[in-house]
């Protein structure tokens, strides 16, 4: 019986290491989210935060541009990703890692070409503000 519990007691280390690192990498994700958030709702004194806030929901362009969005995002996955997954963990599945790749790499792209595209601008603002 004592083995049993070694192994036992084990299997429980590797699996909390596992989830210390999880939770570890979403607080490194969801931090920036959060300051961002609380950044675009701070107002000028602790009566005024939230208000700028609450003004998003009451401007109908920015929710009918928000509702076309989430509408676009519904469709792409449900009509193009989801077939696509399924019909290659169905009949070839050899080629799964590299369609998972290929489904993933825009998510990556998108954050490479935003920071490549506005450094230039960014470094021409450095360069006039100090003038």
């Amino acid at each position: 019986m004592a083995p049993m519990k070694a192994q036992a007691a084990a299997g429980r280390g590797p699996s909390l290491l596992r989830w210390t690192v999880l939770a570890a990498i979403g607080l490194y994700l969801l931090l920036p989210l959060v300051a961002t958030l609380e950044f675009s709702t701070r107002g000028v004194g602790r009566a005024a935060r939230g208000r700028r806030g609450m003004a998003i929901g009451t401007d109908p362009d920015l929710l009918d541009a928000i509702v076309v969005s989430l509408e676009l995002v519904l469709l792409t996955v449900v009509g193009m990703l989801v077939p696509t997954m399924a019909w290659v963990h169905l009949r070839v599945p050899r080629l799964r890692r590299a369609v998972e790749f290929a489904c993933l790499l825009p998510l990556t792209l998108s954050p490479i070409v935003l920071v490549v595209g506005i450094s230039p601008i960014y470094a021409r603002v450095t360069y006039v503000s100090r003038r």
